[in-house]
């Protein structure tokens, strides 16, 4: 079980919030240990706000829209690394979405959990009749259900009686006129849901669900919905994530060469749950364009001092729409990591000597004018640091004295900005890794927070 669950079931009991899992219990050990899928919980709609505080207060974001069910919340386990994801509801639901289809609401008081083993003990699940209803039901009206509920649905069959079935609170709400023997037949013959599917296709299905042309009909309706397709399409075009936390964050990597920013980079762009939540990185530096022949200008321009003019300000340009680039995909709802800034502008003006005469004066000032501007500042700038000569151990692109130089000014420099968090550099890239990770999930998680209330 990730540490992240842990957590999360310690504080739910200690505030005595009542909750049942209800989905593919046999598949549990691994849902709990993230290499599965997500965890279904049911929670009465008087204990759902205290239980979405609690879980936010351990780390959990919520990943759908305010006052919409079901649910959604995300966490990233600081041992593992892995997922972890709540699928939180007040009803049970079934059918293909995106349409509405069955929701079932359930009397809380009347339920006696039947518990799950687990690493932490038994965990409550919904007694077994009601567990093999819900099955039947969520899984026959789904697109493409998982062979795997079916092998859980006839081990629960064999050990529940047919009168705990009749009993069901589930069967008598959402299909109180099924032939419950007749159910128990046909899912033991059965190899597969579809075979079930096409036994139990008027018999169970259509007591549960509108006609097939309906619901093909509701379907296309929900589709051409105007609402929804501007969704996707903004999506489309804004590069936003699958699972969308709201506004991103802008995350600003600096330090001197050697400090191992291209690897924290990586490593940040690799990790499970930000590819899932939305992680882009953008090159602020002056090395890569977008234009086309910036990177290597030919010849004859540089030659004259008006084709140097004319690179020099489709350089700052680029750069400046690689930033506004960087905004929007922020905007889309990704973390965007900047590989080097303007602070680092900021940080070489500081130490350049100031120009002499009038002319070189005006000429700086004239300069400044077509500079690339910072709009906003970063909601975190994450500075590697390491000294000079380490990091000219690391990488000898450069003199000792300009490293040591360097880093003496990065120091000084960073000091004056805000947001920013040190990260000593001269650890192992998976330490840095860890440490950073955790002070950019804390941030997403203030900014997160900032935009729902």
């Amino acid at each position: 079980m990730m540490e992240i669950y842990k957590r999360l079931f310690g504080v739910l009991s200690a505030a005595k919030i009542p909750f049942f899992l209800y989905k593919s219990i046999e598949q549990l050990p691994l849902d709990l240990a993230g290499v599965r899928g997500d965890l279904d919980i049911l929670v009465s709609p008087a204990q759902l706000q205290e239980f979405v505080r609690l879980a936010k207060s351990i780390g959990f974001v919520k990943a759908s829209p305010r006052g919409s069910l079901p649910v959604y919340l995300l966490a990233r386990d600081d041992i593992t690394g892995r997922l972890a994801m709540l699928d939180l509801d007040c009803q049970l639901r079934a059918g293909p979405k995106p349409r509405r289809g069955i929701r079932v609401s359930l009397p809380w008081h009347t339920f006696v959990p039947d518990f799950v083993d687990s690493p932490l003990g038994g965990l409550p699940a919904l007694p077994p009749a009601e567990r093999i209803i819900a099955a039947l039901i969520m899984r026959l009206t789904a697109r493409n259900p998982k062979q795997e509920d079916l092998d859980e649905v006839k081990g629960l069959i064999g050990a529940v009686s047919p009168g705990d079935l009749l009993g069901s609170t589930i069967l008598r709400t959402a299909a109180p006129h099924v032939d419950v023997k007749a159910l128990i037949s046909d899912v033991a013959i059965a190899g597969t849901w579809p075979e079930l599917r096409a036994a139990w296709d008027k018999k169970f299905q259509r007591a549960l669900v509108p006609s097939l042309i309906e619901r093909a009909a509701n379907n296309l309706l929900d589709r051409l919905n105007p609402v929804d397709f501007s969704r996707r399409l903004m999506r489309k075009l804004t590069g936003a994530p699958l699972m969308r936390l709201g506004r991103g964050i802008e995350v600003a990597v600096l330090g001197i060469d050697g400090s191992g920013k291209s690897t924290l980079i990586s490593n940040i762009l690799d990790d499970h749950f930000l590819r899932l939540t939305g992680v882009k990185s953008i090159y602020l530096g002056h090395n890569h364009y977008m234009i086309p022949g910036l990177s290597a200008p030919s010849v004859f321009f540089m030659r004259i001092w008006a084709g140097r003019i004319l690179i020099e300000l489709l350089a700052r340009c680029d750069r400046q729409l690689r930033y506004l680039k960087g905004l929007w995909l922020v905007w889309s709802g990704n973390v965007v990591v900047f590989d080097r800034h303007f602070h680092d502008d900021l940080i070489a003006a500081e130490q350049a000597p100031s120009p002499v005469g009038f002319v070189r004066r005006t000429l700086r000032q004239a300069s400044k004018m077509f500079t690339p501007k910072m709009m906003r500042t970063p909601d975190l700038v994450i500075f590697l640091d390491l000294d000079g000569v380490t990091a000219f151990s690391r990488k000898a692109d450069l003199p000792l004295d300009v490293k040591v130089a360097a880093s003496q000014a990065y120091r000084a420099g960073l000091s004056k900005f805000l947001n920013v968090v040190t990260i000593d550099a001269s650890q192992s890239a998976e330490q840095v890794f860890v440490n950073a990770m955790r002070a950019l999930l804390a941030t997403r998680s203030i900014v997160t927070s900032r935009a729902e209330d």
